[in-house]
Formats: C-alpha cells, structure tokens, sequence
C-alpha cells in the first residue's frame, strides 16, 4: 500500500491518464463496426504526431506540474526530478563517425 501513496506512482498514474486520453479516439475508431480507411489513417497521424509532441520539455512540465498539485493536495511527498539521461556513444565506436544516435 505503501507504493500508492508514493509520488512516483502518483506521477506514472498522471501520464497514464494523459497517454490514455490521446489515444482513446483512436482506439475507439479501430474498435468501430465500420471504418474510413481515410479517417483511421487520419486518426493515426494525428495520434502519433500528439504523442510524439509529449516528448517535448513544456509537455513533461505541464505533466510533472499537474501531479505536484495533485499529491500536494494530497500531502504526499514530491521526489526531485530526475535529470535527462543523455544517451552514451559505445566505446566500440571510437575512432568511427556516426551521423545519428538513434
């Protein structure tokens, strides 16, 4: 029970509830008796370009700043933010160009 009261699942419930609500007009499209093949594909670009812009910095700040209010309303505890993990070239690649890390 302890893990329910923690800031951290507090935080994961908060970015649930807003993935879950990009793509639910979506899921229900694919789920409906009868598609628009132009409408789902439609549907689809848009979800996908939504998501994508959560990655961004203003998004995750809306998100960790709507689950600060919640859980001070709640009294619980905020954890610190962890910093950006910056992806680590592998040593195997010394003395190798590469033009993209992903």
């Amino acid at each position: 029970m302890h893990q329910v009261k923690s800031f951290l699942f507090l935080l994961s419930l908060v970015l649930f509830e807003k993935i879950f609500s990009i793509t639910n007009s979506l899921s229900n499209l694919l789920q409906a008796e009868h598609n628009s093949y132009a409408a789902v594909a439609s549907c689809i670009k848009t979800t996908k370009t939504t998501l994508s812009d959560l990655q961004s910095e203003a998004a995750w700040r809306k998100v960790w700043d709507q689950a600060i209010g919640i859980a001070e309303k709640n009294g619980l505890s905020v954890a610190p933010p962890r910093p950006r993990h910056t992806p680590i070239m592998s040593r195997k690649l010394d003395g190798f160009m590469v033009d993209s890390a992903s």
